[in-house]
């Protein structure tokens, strides 16, 4: 069986209207930064080094390397909560999150119907 057809009715895709990276901005700031639009890789790269983290290869984004980065930055933000209090510093991230919501509401009411 291939991938898509045993996964894909549980993936979700994202087009966002910057670079993803300015949605992970708020787990590293507090400051306007975290709000950014413009240089989000680069801001991130930053706070990545500062912070003694392999930082995501600008030319290199889906490699090994960048993917093992994004799973450290992103191991540690799993709640709901703060995946929708980071979202509201971004409107792009903001409207996907709020998208999966209908989604999910959607799959509720389908779930409670008769047959």
């Amino acid at each position: 069986m291939k991938y898509w057809e045993k996964y894909g009715s549980k993936i979700l895709f994202a087009i966002c209207i910057h670079s993803i990276e300015c949605w992970l901005l708020p787990i590293y700031f507090t400051n306007n930064k975290k709000s950014a639009g413009r240089e989000c890789l680069s801001t991130l790269n930053q706070e990545l080094s500062r912070r003694n983290l392999d930082i995501i290869p600008p030319k290199a984004k889906n490699d090994n390397p960048a993917i093992k980065a994004y799973a450290k930055v992103l191991q540690n933000w799993r709640n709901k909560k703060d995946i929708a209090a980071a979202a509201y510093h971004n409107a792009a991230f903001k409207a996907f999150v709020e998208s999966l919501q209908v989604i999910d509401d959607q799959l509720v009411l389908l779930a409670h119907q008769p047959n």
